[in-house]
């Protein structure tokens, strides 16, 4: 009765266990509805680096189609076959290594003495108004000092030595591309007729490369200019080596807004965008080279052009001994020969600041087809060539003075400047500046 009485043990254990499987029971429904209810997560999966792999120049289309396009655009030309780098005449300047050691002595001397003195007298004004440390600042000295220095007017035989190792050899062969640092911008700067286009043909003809102009003054596909620029330099990769010509470069890269009603200004603006976001996909093995061309690079925006091409030639006037030169071999070339050497100094004198191409002008009007079947019976004479000399144009004085406060801007690793180009030009007209009163004493 203790046990399985109406009130016994076993009574109220019965209950306190049915009541515990209900709880139990009443758990498991709701872990079940719940789990019902929610999606299941899947187990994650480990992430896995993705490599970037260079981009397919062709992007899955075919080259022929690329091919067609750009030769009935006018984009893909072929060079000037006749043109090498030995047809850019002129000397070399005999005395180019004496004055750039005679300028490196005594501009050099006065600008150490002058940086020495500040890092000696260095303070926390110094470094405030310098804007660097002075850890920087010795070693931006150590690289003034270490820098070679570089004239404004290279001789031609300069300007040939450089278009072959910055521009012919990197593009020619893959090796020296591989193992030579190099970049693959280049800009020729120059006045007009100083032979920038006719190295640009040369360029492509000593490195066997293709041609491909995308000067705005000849580009104008219409309609899809960014689509057909990533299509040129697909195709340039594509059938590397390649040079991407780009004449008038300062109006692509001008940093100004462009007046309405120019058409070019315009294309050139439109152009801008595209031609750099191209650039970021050129890889270090690509042999291309994008070379710009300008005559008046100052119209530009110096900050965008430094930023753009990695190195500068200047293609200037020929000296005097450039000058002789080609007045002799231009002569000669068309079968032809003044009286005595004096005729040649006397040409050579008169046409100081005549552009080679101009001096070319003067001696194909001069020697004309009729004019040469008639020197057996009357010889040259120097005075044959003054009336087309009256007609040519020189270089204006505003025109080099612009071209040399331009040159004068660029940093140490593409010019080394001395401190009178450097100097502002003072102006005659300007008024003195007033002299600053002495500021009162504070009282002790």
């Amino acid at each position: 009765e203790v046990t399985d009485g109406p009130g016994g043990t076993d009574v109220g254990l019965r209950k306190c266990v049915d009541q515990l499987v209900m709880v139990e029971v009443a758990n498991l429904r709701e872990r079940m509805e719940r789990e019902k209810g929610m999606k299941r997560k899947k187990p994650k999966k480990p992430k896995v680096k993705k490599v970037k792999l260079p981009k397919d120049p062709s992007d899955g289309a075919k080259l022929e189609s690329f091919i067609n396009t750009a030769v009935y655009l006018g984009v893909l030309q072929l060079p000037d076959d006749t043109v090498r780098v030995q047809d850019y005449l002129g000397a070399r300047n005999m005395m180019e290594t004496a004055l750039s050691e005679h300028l490196r002595a005594n501009a050099d001397a006065e600008m150490k003495a002058k940086w020495e003195n500040l890092l000696k007298n260095w303070n926390p004004y110094v470094e405030q108004n310098v804007g660097m440390t002075k850890e920087a600042f010795e070693v931006l000295f150590k690289n003034y000092c270490s820098a070679s220095t570089w004239m404004f007017e290279p001789s031609a035989a300069q300007i040939r030595q450089a278009v072959t190792e910055q521009c012919i050899l990197p593009i020619g062969s893959q090796t020296i591309h591989d193992l030579v640092p190099s970049g693959n911008t280049c800009l020729l700067y120059g006045f007009k007729g100083s032979g920038k286009t006719m190295l640009s043909h040369a360029i492509c003809n000593e490195a066997g490369a293709n041609f491909f102009n995308l000067s705005p003054r000849l580009f104008n596909p219409g309609s899809g200019t960014g689509k057909i620029i990533q299509m040129i330099f697909r195709l340039a990769r594509a059938l590397a080596p390649s040079v991407i010509y780009i004449d008038e470069i300062e109006l692509v890269l001008s940093g100004k807004k462009k007046k309405k009603g120019d058409p070019v200004a315009s294309r050139a603006a439109k152009m801008k965008k595209d031609i750099l976001n191209c650039m970021k996909d050129l890889q270090p093995t690509d042999r291309v080279l994008v070379l710009g061309n300008s005559r008046s690079p100052w119209a530009g925006d110096p900050k965008e052009l430094l930023a753009f091409f990695k190195s500068m030639i200047c293609c200037v006037h020929p000296d005097y001994a450039s000058r002789m030169e080609l007045w002799q071999k231009l002569i000669q070339r068309k079968g032809a020969a003044l009286g005595s050497h004096s005729d040649y100094e006397i040409l050579a004198h008169i046409t100081n600041k005549y552009t080679s191409g101009a001096i070319a002008a003067i001696i194909n009007e001069t020697l004309t087809d009729r004019r040469l079947k008639r020197l057996s019976q009357r010889p040259l004479q120097l005075e044959e060539f003054l009336p087309s000399l009256s007609r040519a144009t020189p270089i204006y004085k505003e025109e080099y003075q612009q071209m040399m406060q331009w040159s004068a801007l660029l940093p140490m690793g593409m010019r080394r400047s001395t401190e009178a180009d450097l100097a502002e030009p003072v102006d005659p007209k300007a008024k003195p500046a007033p002299k600053a009163k002495p500021k009162p004493k504070p009282s002790a």
